[in-house]
């Protein structure tokens, strides 16, 4: 009997403290560091999409994250997301 797959959640807290949780539903490594995608895990939430670095710890059960700051590494992450979910693509297109 298999198990069903749940994504890693977790809880972002804003600028203004509003805590919002979010879902990894994306895996990216890059130039030997591990990226992720963060979606809002309440289909209802308007927030947007988060790129974050994965930080890999043997010790920990948990994965730690940190926000990327590199546009370079935000705009080629979004890019093979995309890439892998193409239907996203046309929404992304209709909100710039």
């Amino acid at each position: 009997m298999s198990e069903a797959f749940e994504a890693p959640r977790y809880i972002l807290t804003e600028e203004d403290g509003t805590e919002t949780e979010y879902e990894l539903v994306f895996r990216d490594m890059l130039r030997g560091t591990e990226y992720g995608v963060l979606a809002p895990a309440d289909e209802n939430e308007e927030a947007a999409l988060c790129i974050v670095e994965i930080l890999a710890d043997e010790e920990q059960e948990a994965e730690d994250i940190r926000p990327v700051e590199d546009d370079a590494v935000i705009e080629q992450v979004f890019s093979d997301f995309l890439e892998a979910f193409p239907e996203l693509a046309d929404e992304s297109e209709e909100m710039e």
